[in-house]
């Protein structure tokens, strides 16, 4: 299962779309039984609309290839990946403002939109 939040298009590709793309993203590794997970991708989600970059959410026990490529073996884990360069990773229960300074940092997105 695939939820995305796409502050752009009202179209949401898929995560193999993201990746073959080239774009930057980030990818909300979830889980059913994780409490944790799906409230960090929502709010990851609105606090990165402004910035332009796409946020899905990937349910490791319905799409284990997916989990098995990046080796997820904690939820919620974040991805930020341009295409399949993975360019940063976040394991746990991290606040989306947090996500959201270390991008910034890391001069992987900007104040406007991402790079």
């Amino acid at each position: 299962m695939f939820t995305m939040k796409h502050p752009i298009s009202t179209e949401a590709p898929s995560l193999a779309d993201l990746i073959s793309g080239g774009s930057a993203f980030l990818v909300v590794f979830t889980a059913r039984w994780s409490p944790a997970a799906h409230p960090l991708f929502k709010a990851t989600a609105d606090e990165l609309a402004d910035s332009g970059i796409p946020v899905i959410s990937v349910d490791v026990d319905t799409n284990t290839n997916y989990a098995d490529k990046f080796s997820i073996v904690s939820v919620p884990t974040v991805i930020y990946l341009v295409g399949n360069d993975e360019r940063r990773r976040f394991v746990g229960a991290t606040s989306p403002l947090e996500i959201l300074i270390s991008l910034r940092e890391l001069g992987l997105i900007s104040g406007k939109g991402n790079q």
